[in-house]
């Protein structure tokens, strides 16, 4: 027994190690549960089989003057290799057993019920786009992280992380955390924790850092119990997690939250069933369920989660080898190209954000699975935090095809177009989006017709993209408006012009004889 000490003792590390530093939950759901407990269970049973003191050999002769000695197979260690061998089988077994082929009715229901609306009902029509939320995650960091480099006590031992989109007192926000820059920063500054937060403000393109009281302890930079995964691992040792992401409540208290999920079908397809709130700075976390959940949090369920999700439903609602083969009335979300980084070029689903008075909606068109002219066929909205799906009928240009048309209206310049907001202009569908040079810095706006994708305007601010795209479609209204103005202009003497730019464009303001003034923006 003595010889066993030491590899058990091996074995025991290994078992510690591996979930410390992997994060297996300990729950029977799981794929990796089982691979840990066949690789372990394997091994315990050959450590034990393990012939000890009084152990026989058997000496066999192979050539004069060379032995060789080896101990008998022991029926522990025979069950250990057993165990192993059958077990992967059986795993395999199970996993392909709970894949849609089986179940492609339970995949495609996940996502819950769709609504189907018109999008005069989705998207109520906009007077004014000065408060839509243009800037894009990729570019919010670029403003966050020049916002960093500004402060001498942060720039050299800091870094902005993730940021997500909120509501936060009623005005549209990305926030992200200043997380640790490596593994010397994060012990320089353990005792201390991060500064605090970044806000960026996703319609003027500014960035605030805010430091909190106490410094954040909690973050994915962070290592050995301070990791936030790590940390929640060791509350909830159970639990199957989604995503984590960072977020500010009302008062701008920062806070972790993680979704919970099951499997719909034993070891595959999760679904969210709530949430973990973690207090960023304590750590101290509190489980809520999906109808329990604080309305200040404004995503449950993220992009990717929906997407994914969507997609099923889309590919999946006719049956499994209807996806496969015929695709009749197959959809799935837009696909978008996209530069990982390496400079590759790669396809993924693409999602945009679309904000209303306290909520968080995720947006992304919808595509027929068997056609290839970048078209959508449709738009799907789901609530970040209810989940409510809604889907409209809505034919036109996909994103990726108003992020082209928008690149060439202004190739000379190589500005790239984020991905789109979609909005109401006088009943018809239009993306608007900011143009970035190569430093993530916004230079322009354009606005794209979702019908006819030929029709795209350009400005300098968002108004005077706005206005110009109105009278390029011929809107009513603007037409009434410039009627009017004409009148003025032919009734009254003009006794001053003068040209000027503010933040809605450039203008011609005219000072009439009797005093009145008018200010009109340039639309070419």
């Amino acid at each position: 027994m003595k010889r066993k000490i030491v590899p058990l003792i091996i074995w025991a590390i290994l078992l510690f190690l591996t979930n410390y530093l992997l994060l297996i939950p300990w729950n029977p759901t799981a794929v990796s549960f089982w691979i840990m407990v066949l690789v372990f269970g394997s091994l315990l049973l050959l450590i034990l089989g393990t012939p000890g003191d009084g152990g026989k050999s058997v000496i066999i002769r192979e050539r004069p003057g060379k032995i060789s000695v080896s101990a008998p197979v022991t029926k522990l260690q025979k069950a250990g290799l057993t165990l192993f061998t059958v077990g992967a089988v059986v795993l395999l077994l199970a996993i392909a057993f709970c894949s849609p082929l089986f179940h492609a009715g339970n995949y495609a229901s996940t996502l819950g019920e769709i609504q189907t609306t018109t999008f005069e009902e989705a998207r109520p029509e906009a007077d004014s786009v000065s408060n839509i939320a243009l800037i894009d995650t990729p570019t919010a960091s670029r403003i966050g992280s020049r916002e960093l480099g500004t402060l001498e006590d942060v720039v050299s031992q800091f870094v902005d992380g993730d940021y997500t989109q909120i509501t936060y007192k009623g005005r549209v926000k990305k926030t992200a955390v200043v997380d640790y820059d490596g593994l010397f920063k994060y012990f320089n500054n353990r005792d201390t924790g991060t500064p605090g937060y970044l806000i960026v403000d996703p319609i003027s393109g500014t960035a605030e850092l805010v430091r909190t009281e106490s410094g954040i302890c909690y973050t994915p930079g962070a290592y050995l119990s301070r990791d936030i995964r790590r940390h929640l691992r060791m509350q909830y040792p159970t639990l199957l997690f989604g995503s984590t992401w960072f977020e500010i409540d009302e008062e701008g208290n920062p806070y972790w939250i993680t979704q919970v999920r099951r499997n719909r079908v034993f070891l595959s397809n999760p679904e969210n069933i709530g949430v973990i709130l973690t207090n960023a700075i304590t750590g101290e976390s509190q489980r809520y369920a999906l109808s329990e959940v604080p309305e200040w949090v404004d995503t449950v369920f993220d992009g990717d989660y929906v997407c994914e999700k969507y997609d099923y439903y889309g590919m999946l609602s006719g049956g499994f080898w209807n996806s496969v083969f015929g695709k009749r009335g197959c959809r799935n979300s837009t696909k978008c190209e996209m530069k990982d980084e390496d400079g590759d070029t790669y396809s993924a689903s693409d999602f945009g954000y679309l904000a209303d008075d306290k909520d968080i909606w995720i947006y992304t068109g919808v595509t027929s699975a068997t056609s290839e002219d970048h078209s959508d066929i449709g738009m799907l909205m789901v609530n970040g935090r209810t989940g409510e799906a809604k889907y409209m009928t809505l034919a036109g240009a996909d994103e990726s095809s108003a992020m082209a048309a928008a690149n060439g209206e202004l190739q000379q310049y190589g500005y790239v177009a984020s991905f789109p907001s979609i909005i109401n202009v006088d009943g018809s569908p239009a993306y608007i989006m900011v143009m970035t040079d190569d430093n993530r810095i916004v230079k322009n706006y354009a606005m794209v017709n979702m019908q006819k994708y030929s029709q795209v305007v350009t400005g300098d601010t968002q108004n005077e993209v706005f206005r110009k795209y109105r009278r390029l479609v011929g809107s009513g209204k603007d037409a009434a408006a410039d009627q009017q103005q004409e009148t003025v202009i032919s009734d009254e003497r003009i006794l001053s012009a003068v040209y000027g730019t503010d933040e809605d464009g450039h203008y011609l303001e005219l000072t009439f004889e009797n005093g009145n003034s008018m200010k009109y923006y340039m639309t070419d």
